[in-house]
């Protein structure tokens, strides 16, 4: 599975994003969140080192399975790109099949959208926001793979959060009693039984930094580890998509500046889910929502890690970018 690109984070933290800039490639075949629509329970979610060799068949198996997964939800996110390795005809035609096989899946009739790819020339990229915790297992069963790990504020996160559930589109399970359990929580000096009594945004900084400190503690010194900011990449986001380019051992093409150019002139505000967004205009919109006591709380409990540091330094500098690109003073 050397031709695979697993690229992962925490639920709203920029994943889309990070998954459509790599799919604008004319060189990959995007599986969008397919361990949502095709979960395994047999494997934890939150192993730990001593279960990685017990689980790596099975991991392998499992991540065969969600390169070839063809539902309307994981093979057919918009935008659909033109491919090297699909002729202009088969595009046009998956154009008319996505939405038709979309329509037939909710009347329970399941039918695989095909890749019409007339060659194997291509990278499999793989993008989930469930697999945060099985990563470290993921990558020492399959070493060859390349994992691309992207970070983004807490703060903006849980803002996010708080509003897909005032607007029903995402639940309030935290599901914090497991992650208390992660062996990594011996590193911080988290009293967890404060935290589980905490506030909803406490548990969810809280949660965020356990979980992906492991996966950052665990990868960081790995070459096939690729640790992105979203901050970052939406301020500086031609040249990271190069450096993303330059670690799959793709090259950066004519579509991929173009679909960045594209997201630059957007300016219109879109669907909770949807990755058509101007990135600078999304990157301290959070702050409006979070008062600054529970915002000096989130920063109190991330910046005990490394990884927590990491997302504040990159979102102040970012933020600084920001002001000096559209003229104004930085918050």
């Amino acid at each position: 599975m050397d031709r695979t690109i697993f690229a992962y984070g925490s639920g709203r933290s920029g994943t889309t994003l990070l998954a459509k800039l790599i799919d604008s490639s004319r060189s990959v075949i995007y599986r969008h969140e397919p361990d949502k629509t095709s979960p395994n329970n047999d494997i934890p979610f939150l192993p730990e080192s001593e279960q990685y060799l017990e689980f790596a068949d099975a991991s392998r198996r499992y991540l065969r399975h969600l390169c070839r997964e063809r539902s309307a939800f994981v093979n057919g996110k918009k935008p659909l790109f033109e491919k090297d390795f699909r002729s202009t005809a088969g595009t046009m035609l998956l154009r008319f099949l996505i939405p038709a096989i979309a329509v037939a899946e909710k009347a329970g009739i399941k039918l695989p959208i095909p890749d019409l790819a007339k060659n194997d020339n291509y990278l499999t990229l793989i993008k989930s926001v469930n697999s945060l915790g099985r990563v470290p297992m993921f990558a020492q069963a399959v070493p060859e793979m390349k994992f691309i790990h992207i970070v983004r504020h807490p703060g903006a996160i849980i803002a996010s959060q708080l509003r897909g559930i005032e607007q029903n589109k995402m639940g309030q399970e935290l599901f914090i009693n497991s992650v208390s359990k992660m062996s990594n929580n011996r590193f911080f000096p988290i009293d967890i039984e404060a935290i589980s009594n905490a506030s909803f945004e406490e548990k969810s900084a809280y949660i965020w930094m356990i979980q992906n400190d492991k996966s950052y503690r665990e990868l960081s010194g790995s070459a096939n580890y690729m640790l992105v900011s979203y901050e970052d990449l939406c301020v500086n986001m031609s040249d990271r998509v190069e450096a993303l380019c330059e670690f799959m051992d793709i090259p950066f093409d004519r579509q991929m500046q173009k679909f960045i150019e594209m997201l630059s002139r957007t300016d219109s505000e879109s669907g909770y889910f949807s990755v058509m967004k101007n990135p600078l205009a999304n990157i301290d919109k959070w702050e409006k929502s979070l008062d600054s006591h529970t915002t000096d709380k989130i920063l109190k409990i991330i910046g005990h890690s490394e990884i927590g540091r990491f997302v504040i330094e990159n979102y102040q500098s970012s933020k600084q970018s920001v002001a000096e690109k559209l003229g104004r003073e930085p918050a």
